[in-house]
């Protein structure tokens, strides 16, 4: 879909590589894909690295690398898995952008959340806006990611268990 991949490890940040020299975790770079588009030569010799068997799922880099592209994240607050985004606020912002329930990049997060996935060249001051949701309780917020950040695509597995899945 012309963005950028990243391998993710059992705690969602990219996956180790191995140790370093002097002991620390070494990670897959994904900031080096920040500046140059990953081809599909590349993205296989990158399946093929002996440390893939931990990966347990795939990041998209959002920005302009990725074609512009932009994840919205809804987010239910942090130490409650019970909770779900409200329904009403979901729609009333696809409806805000012309949407609908039936768009096909709008994700289930497994935490009760949603990211919508959308093509967007934003001016932002940051890479990620993250603000409280306004009229809920306190632990519920939306992010806008976009340059130099990552987002879960559906398949990968969450630190609790479930799956991000596609919500249609």
């Amino acid at each position: 879909f012309g963005f950028n991949l990243v391998p993710l490890g059992a705690d969602k940040r990219p996956v180790s590589t191995g140790i370093g020299t002097s002991g620390q975790l070494l990670r897959f770079r994904w900031q080096d894909w920040q500046t140059e588009q990953q081809t599909v030569e590349r993205w296989k010799a990158i399946r093929q690295q002996k440390w893939w068997t931990e990966v347990h799922g795939i990041a998209a880099l959002c920005g302009p690398i990725s074609g512009d592209l932009v994840c919205i994240d809804f987010d239910t607050p942090k130490d409650h898995n019970d909770l779900t985004f409200p329904y009403d606020v979901i729609n009333k912002f696809l409806q805000a952008i012309e949407l609908t329930w039936g768009y096909p990049w709008l994700v289930d997060t497994p935490r009760g959340g949603y990211h919508i996935w959308l093509r967007s060249a934003l001016q932002l001051d940051k890479a990620k806006l993250d603000r409280a949701a306004i009229g809920l309780p306190d632990g519920y917020h939306v992010e806008v990611r976009y340059a130099e950040t990552y987002a879960a695509l559906p398949g990968s597995l969450h630190p609790n268990g479930k799956q991000y899945a596609w919500h249609n």
